[in-house]
């Protein structure tokens, strides 16, 4: 993701370029590197794709992520809904 949370938020002109070329081959774009609110909220006003960085999660081993979701699979799954675009939830 284009800016850092230490230079504030990023002209959103190059994200909205890639998710738009992204659309236009049919590709589901995934942003990387989100770690404010404030990236986050760009990207769902820009069309609420994919994302992932510390926002969401630290990165961890399989085996910690597999033992986290069995223990607390509702509050879980609860959390990444409220990050997941609405079109990807009318699919599941």
């Amino acid at each position: 993701m284009a800016g850092s949370p230490d230079t504030g938020p990023a002209d959103p002109t190059f994200t909205r370029a890639i998710l738009h070329l992204a659309r236009s081959l049919q590709l589901t774009a995934i942003a990387e590197g989100i770690e404010t609110e404030e990236q986050a909220a760009m990207l769902r006003a820009l069309g609420r794709p994919m994302a992932q960085g510390y926002l969401f999660a630290r990165p961890a081993p399989a085996a910690a992520i597999t033992a986290y979701l069995d223990r607390d699979r509702g509050a879980a799954e609860r959390r990444w809904l409220d990050h997941v675009p609405a079109a990807l939830t009318l699919q599941a």
